[in-house]
């Protein structure tokens, strides 16, 4: 027993330890200020009519008749953080802090939705608890915490703190603990200041002041050098006209190994849909917008650098099990909209690990044809691709000739067949070097990028990625959106398998 004591006090410790140590990693960011004091630079208005103004260094938000809830919001979009502020309201109105929100013109004519952080100074007294703004409802009222329903100071500046970190939402009011959140819907969105409808003819105001944020989100961004080299290789029209206003959802959710080079693909297919004009860019790990009645407003998907069971909660194996029936039902909605959107006539691009995403569900390798296997050639490999159809609408990027690249190079297994998929690229094995540990493949067919059918649908897989460069590099990028616009129905390819066509030697890359 004195042993167990012994070890149960150890792992206390190293808990203890391990939390100050991230606590002192989320110190060493700098703490942003979100308001000036002096303008709502930054800042943009959606939804009603009320009126926002700038007084004694406080961002002043006043009431007004006949108009829904109003939303001065952040213009830049947040995931994971930690926000403090003070606020000071009227006894008499409701409002609140939005954050993790979002608005699209294609949900309720744009009306704003996320999670807000109440503020709410009837008697009930549910200010810090988690409301759902025009989606759920309430996911974590403060019926069942009195201490936080007393730490309300009316008629008093109140101070919050947010902290929103892959699914855990927590929120503390006056330094008492408050909600505590365990929610996979939206990982990233505005922040927003509320100022709520109401039927009281008399104007009443709420005040905010010393609103500050420490953006903890992790891996890099890239820098305004890097934008500068991003745009300058992005193409300078797109490959084929649409053929009507196009839509596509950037999603980039991923569990377990997160690639550093994820908000460089955001990052680049912005840059693309700005400059080509190919496509309007969503970019957003919103599960909401998989729901069919969202996904049906979207032409095509990008998978960028997803990785593992992204429609489950990333902590699903410790979540209670009275709460893994509901996460496991969501997952298998959203699974089945997945293949109905693909399957109906629209398309999915994947990118590097994205084919390593849902990992545990069979229809997936259907869908993208292949698995991740693993990758035998690490990060800062040099292999040499060769085009394997020169002459394909896809192959343009590469004029016919071998395409020399450094990345992690991907091995991947069944389902994956020339007998599934069209094959555009792979490694040249005659030039690249072969003694590397983990080959599986025996028949040396090392594919890095492919088209197939699913359904009525259209599927890309392009297997580099993993290196931040390959973002400014011309060829990558042309390739990549002429797959993009593949899977959006504009630039027309047949995608017969490679073992059922014929094609003559000339067509083969060199």
């Amino acid at each position: 027993m004195k042993i167990y004591g012994k070890l149960v006090s150890a792992l206390v410790l190293i808990g203890l330890v391990a939390n100050i140590a991230v606590a002192a990693e989320e110190e060493k960011v700098k703490w942003q200020q979100l308001y000036d004091g002096k303008t709502l630079k930054g800042w943009m208005q959606l939804g009603g009519k009320a009126k926002y103004h700038v007084e004694d260094n406080a961002i002043v938000g006043t009431t007004a008749l006949n108009t829904p809830n109003s939303f001065l919001c952040t213009k830049k979009i947040y995931q994971d953080f930690i926000l403090e502020l003070e606020f000071k309201v009227d006894p008499q109105m409701n409002s609140g802090i939005q954050i993790r929100s979002n608005s699209y013109p294609f949900y309720q004519k744009g009306r704003v939705h996320g999670y807000q952080v109440e503020i709410d100074p009837s008697e009930r007294a549910w200010s810090c608890g988690i409301y759902d703004e025009s989606r759920r409802g309430w996911l974590n009222d403060l019926k069942e915490n009195e201490p936080a329903r007393k730490a309300f100071k009316q008629n008093e500046w109140n101070h919050y703190r947010i902290e929103a970190k892959g699914d855990s939402i927590k929120t503390w009011i006056n330094g008492v603990p408050a909600a505590d959140l365990e929610d996979t819907m939206t990982r990233s969105g505005f922040i927003a200041l509320q100022v709520h409808n109401t039927k009281v003819k008399e104007p009443m105001q709420i005040r905010w002041r010393n609103i500050r944020l420490q953006d903890i989100t992790p891996g890099p961004v890239p820098t305004a050098e890097e934008i500068k080299l991003m745009t300058a290789a992005c193409p300078e029209k797109p490959t084929v006209e649409p053929e009507s206003k196009r839509r596509l959802l950037v999603f980039s959710r991923s569990y377990g190994y997160k690639h550093t080079s994820i908000a460089y693909g955001r990052e680049a297919a912005q840059i693309m849909a700005a400059k080509t004009g190919a496509f309007e860019v969503v970019t957003s790990d919103d599960l909401f917008l998989f729901q069919p009645e969202n996904l049906k407003h979207f032409d095509a998907i990008f998978f960028n650098n997803t990785n593992n069971e992204i429609f489950l909660p990333e902590n699903f194996d410790k979540l209670p099990k009275e709460k893994r029936p509901a996460a496991v039902k969501l997952d298998e909605q959203l699974k089945k909209s997945l293949v109905d959107f693909i399957a109906s006539g629209k398309g999915l691009a994947v990118l590097h690990a994205g084919v390593a995403s849902f990992r545990n569900w069979p229809e997936f390798g259907n869908i993208v044809a292949a698995r991740f296997d693993n990758h035998p050639w690490g990060a800062g490999s040099e292999v040499t691709l060769k085009v394997d159809e020169s002459d394909h609408p896809l192959a343009g990027a590469f004029n016919g000739k071998n395409w020399v690249i450094t990345d992690e190079i991907y091995q991947v297994k069944a389902p994956y067949s020339r007998d599934k998929v069209r094959v555009l690229l792979s490694i040249d094995t005659e030039k690249t070097n072969m003694n590397v540990n983990g080959l599986h493949r025996q028949d040396k067919d090392f594919a890095m990028s492919w088209i197939l059918n699913y359904g009525s649908g259209r599927v890309f897989y392009f297997a580099p990625g993993h290196q931040h460069d390959l973002f400014w590099n011309p060829v990558f990028l042309q390739h990549l959106m002429d797959g993009i616009q593949f899977t959006l129905g504009d630039l027309k390819a047949d995608a017969t398998p490679s073992n059922k066509i014929w094609f003559s030697s000339e067509k083969v890359g060199k």
